[in-house]
C-alpha cells in the first residue's frame, strides 16, 4: 500500500484537483491505523524475558503509542484541510458565477436560522440557573443535586443585603396622621425598651389589609442606620410620629361639640355657660385638640 500510495503521490500535478488524492489519502491512513491498532495488540501482550529485556518492551510499547497518535494527528489534519478546500472552491464558484438574489436570500435564511437556534439555546441554558430577584446572603440552601422540586416548596432563601425594614399593619383611625417620611423610634423585643432605634416611614399601601375583620393599611419602616444588633425577623414595636405642634392651646376633645367645620365649646363665664365657636387643629393621641382661635389661655370650658 505504501509502495502505491508513494507511486500515486508522484504523478500529481498542479493543476490537478486534490481531493480525489485526499480520498485516498484518508483511505491508506485508515489502513496503517488498522495495522497498527493490530500490532498494539501484539505488543502490549509481550512479557519481558532474558532474550527480550523489559527496556525493549516499553521501547516497542512508546514507539507503537508515538505512531498511533502520529496517524491520528494526520487523519484529523487531513479532515481539516480537505474541508477548508471544499469550502474554498464553493466561495471561488459562487465568486465566478455571481450573486443572485435567490442566492442571498438563501444564506440570510440560513444565517437566521442559525440565530434562532442559538436563542433556543440560550433559552434552555438560562432554565438550568436559578436567579434571585435580589442582591444578599442565602440563608438557607436545601436543594439537592438531582432532586425534584414540587410546586410551592422552599428550598432556598435569599435575605436582602439592603437597609433593615419594618412591615406594620397600622390602624384605619391612625393613618390619616401618618405620612411618607415621617420619623418613628423602634424598640426591639430582643433587646428591651432602653435601645432604640430611628427609622423613617418609606411607603403606605393604598389598599387595605383585613385583620380580623379590621381595615389596616401596610407601612413600611426604613431604618436610618444600618446596625449589626437588627436582624430579620425580629419582633419591633412602632412609635410613629406626626405632625407636632409645640406651645399651643388645647383642650380636651370631650369638650367640643358640633360635626365637620363647625366646631362650637361651651364658654363658662361666672355662673352662666354659653356656646362660641372654635377652630381647631391637631388631635393627639391622647385626645387633646389643638385651638387655633376662639378661646385665650385661661378659659374654663365645659365637659361634656
Amino acid at each position: 500500500m505504501l509502495v502505491s500510495w508513494n507511486s500515486s503521490l508522484a504523478g500529481l500535478g498542479s493543476a490537478e484537483s486534490v481531493l480525489p488524492h485526499a480520498a485516498e489519502a484518508k483511505s491508506n491512513l485508515q489502513i496503517v491505523q488498522n495495522y497498527l491498532d493490530k500490532v498494539a495488540l501484539a505488543v502490549n501482550s509481550l512479557q519481558a524475558n532474558t532474550a527480550l529485556p523489559q527496556t525493549t518492551v516499553d521501547a516497542y510499547k512508546a514507539a507503537m503509542l508515538a505512531g498511533r497518535t502520529n496517524v491520528t494527528s494526520a487523519l484529523d489534519s487531513l479532515a481539516a484541510s480537505v474541508e477548508k478546500l471544499r469550502t474554498a472552491e464553493s466561495k471561488l464558484a459562487l465568486k465566478k458565477a455571481g450573486t443572485v438574489k435567490e442566492q442571498v436570500d438563501a444564506q440570510e435564511a440560513e444565517v437566521e436560522s442559525a440565530e434562532a437556534s442559538v436563542l433556543n439555546l440560550q433559552a434552555q441554558l438560562a432554565k438550568t440557573v436559578i436567579r434571585s430577584p435580589i442582591a444578599g446572603i442565602v440563608t438557607k440552601q436545601d436543594a439537592k443535586a438531582g432532586e425534584i422540586a414540587g410546586a410551592g416548596i422552599v428550598l432556598t432563601s435569599v435575605i436582602s443585603d439592603a437597609k433593615y425594614e419594618i412591615e406594620a399593619n397600622v390602624a384605619e383611625a391612625d393613618i390619616a396622621k401618618i405620612k411618607i417620611g415621617d420619623e418613628a423610634n423602634i424598640t426591639l423585643d430582643a433587646y428591651g425598651n432602653d435601645i432604640v432605634f430611628t427609622a423613617t416611614a418609606a411607603s403606605i399601601d393604598p389598599a387595605e389589609t383585613i385583620i380580623d375583620g379590621v381595615p389596616t393599611y401596610r407601612t413600611t419602616l426604613q431604618f436610618k442606620e444600618n446596625d449589626a444588633r437588627i436582624k430579620s425577623g425580629m419582633t419591633a414595636n412602632t412609635d410613629i410620629s406626626g405632625a407636632k405642634r409645640e406651645d399651643v392651646l388645647y383642650i380636651s376633645g370631650r369638650a367640643i361639640s358640633g360635626k365637620g367645620a363647625s366646631k362650637t365649646v361651651n364658654l363658662i363665664e361666672g355662673e352662666t355657660a354659653r356656646e362660641v365657636n372654635i377652630e381647631t387643629g391637631l388631635r393627639g393621641s391622647n385626645g387633646d385638640v389643638e385651638i387655633i382661635s376662639g378661646l385665650k389661655e385661661g378659659d374654663k370650658v365645659k365637659v361634656n
